[in-house]
């Protein structure tokens, strides 16, 4: 039964469209066909606010369909569980499927799916997502992207805690955590032949470790084809200057009894205190070097002198 309100007309339409014609609409006859038409098409103005009205929790149900059986609930208040159903509640608009069942977004189309294009949050698993975000993935959750075509890998972002399965990349406790899969490798700019930067802003970088006390600290061997160290001690060269006061073998001997290590070499509980500066000690045992130049010099102009004295 349809009631025209604003016409004070009520007439009725069976399952085949037909009309029945009690009380005024035998007067209508010649219009009913006309607003049945109107109705369908949707082109009214008088009826464009509620061509078919539906009041208080009231709602439509559209079904079974052939193939599924299955049922729409478009409208009422609060969420059938037994269907599928579109419903409003404060303005918000509900997608809801049927207890224990999907909900699908152009699942039998291959056009492109659009959400938020006039900004707003996509929200997973929270109806409190951070407003900054266009995608927010609450609590454990996370997303998987592949198998890709090449490796059939996948890779997890988000979560709580690596799954070992999978190459992924997550967070604890403000930390970022980059895993490949157990016992596979972590590539950095692996197909590219750009640069790679770590910490321009501070921090440093451990190996083996998780307590780094300076740039690069690495627990364990380093190998490498070539080590290049700059540093701005200046190069000892200064010993061959004149009026350079060099050590007597006589003073070196002295303080190598009573310390147990050349002057100016730190000694090993320093060492293996502190460690060694590369560059520092190079500079230093290079100057160790010019000095026993120095030394072998003065021997030989005094094995001269004797000689010449013999002849």
């Amino acid at each position: 039964m349809l009631t025209f309100n604003n016409l004070g007309y009520t007439f009725y339409i069976d399952k085949a469209l037909n009309y029945q014609t009690p009380e005024r609409v035998k007067t209508m006859n010649k219009f009913i066909p006309v607003l049945l038409s109107i109705i369908t098409l949707g082109t009214s103005s008088i009826f464009a606010q509620d061509a078919i009205p539906i009041n208080n929790n009231m709602y439509h149900i559209y079904g079974p369909n052939s193939t599924w059986n299955s049922y729409l609930h478009v409208g009422g208040n609060g969420r059938l569980t037994t269907n599928a159903s579109v419903i409003t509640t404060n303005g918000n608009l509900h997608l809801d499927s049927k207890n224990g069942k999907a909900t699908y977004i152009n699942h039998y189309s291959s056009g492109n799916t659009y959400l938020n294009t006039n900004a707003g949050t996509v929200a997973i698993g929270t109806s409190n997502p951070d407003l900054n975000a266009g995608l927010h993935i609450y609590r454990d959750r996370y997303t998987i992207y592949g198998p890709n075509s090449t490796w059939s890998a996948y890779l997890q972002v988000g979560g709580n805690g690596r799954q070992t399965t999978n190459a992924s990349v997550l967070t604890t406790n403000g930390n970022l955590h980059l895993d490949s899969k157990n016992g596979k490798a972590t590539y950095i700019n692996h197909y590219s032949s750009g640069n790679s930067y770590l910490n321009t802003n501070g921090g440093n970088v451990g190996i083996g470790t998780t307590d780094p006390k300076s740039k690069l600290a690495v627990n364990g061997q380093i190998r490498a084809t070539e080590v290049k160290v700059l540093t701005d001690i200046s190069v000892p060269d200064y010993v061959f200057e004149e009026g350079y006061k060099l050590r007597t073998l006589k003073e070196t001997k002295e303080f190598i009894a009573k310390e147990k290590h050349l002057p100016e070499i730190p000694s090993a509980t320093e060492i293996g205190k502190n460690g060694i500066d590369l560059g520092d000690m190079n500079m230093r045992l290079l100057k160790k070097i010019e000095e026993l130049t120095l030394y072998q010099i003065e021997l030989l102009e005094r094995m001269e002198k004797l000689e010449s004295k013999t002849k």
